[in-house]
């Protein structure tokens, strides 16, 4: 990673960030970004051509993950690479491994196919308590393109896909005032539905079913 043009090294603490700077004085390539647990702040836009994050994401909680993927989209190059490890609580090694949160190799497919990226690979029962996945993202590939024609028929579309139900009065009626004043508005629908606490209650709710399903077996 060293030998990247320009390498941000993203974290929450600051004192990781510090002993990182005193190891590292002298790569002038790279940018220090503290964060608040979930955002990119300073990194520019279309730019970042290779994600890397091993044993962090392990201890992240689903939401917090959703958060990220979302804030990560707009940071991302064309056909960027992205190499995560996750928990595996299917197993009885990472069930016992308290520090680790709540996920699985089921449940994280699920959430990188929900935002349309493309998994590439993937490594498995690493230490039988986690793996590493490998997936990529496409800007010039209309991900986020139902190809509905009016605004209630792509609100529709999109509730049904996310959240599995069609939109509330109320929820229709924001998306529809949203998109009369921004026609681009189809990715700022989709996020916000992939953000939102139903979705995030459906992907806990679905990781506890089959972390308890598997757990009987």
């Amino acid at each position: 990673l060293q030998n990247f043009k320009t390498l941000y090294l993203v974290d929450l603490n600051p004192n990781s960030l510090d002993y990182l700077k005193k190891r590292f004085n002298l790569n002038k390539n790279f940018q220090f970004c503290l964060n608040n647990g979930n955002d990119f702040p300073g990194i520019p836009l279309n730019k970042i051509d290779y994600v890397f994050s091993y044993g962090t994401f392990v201890h992240i909680d689903l939401g917090d993950i959703i958060h990220y993927l979302c804030n990560l989209i707009p940071k991302l190059s064309n056909n960027a690479n992205i190499i995560l490890s996750y928990p595996e609580k299917l197993t009885k090694e990472g069930r016992l491994n308290n520090s680790f949160a709540q996920n699985s190799r089921l449940v994280m497919k699920k959430i990188i196919n929900d935002f349309r990226f493309e998994i590439q690979s993937e490594v498995l029962n690493v230490r039988n308590c986690s793996n590493v996945i490998h997936f990529t993202y496409n800007t010039k590939k209309q991900y986020f393109s139902s190809n509905k024609k009016s605004f209630e028929e792509i609100i529709n579309f999109w509730y049904n896909k996310i959240l599995k139900r069609n939109p509330d009065i109320e929820g229709l009626k924001l998306f529809k005032n949203k998109f009369e004043q921004n026609k681009n508005g189809e990715n700022d629908l989709i996020f916000s539905l992939l953000t939102s606490d139903e979705y995030k209650i459906q992907i806990e709710s679905y990781c506890q079913q089959i972390i308890k399903k598997f757990s009987e077996i």
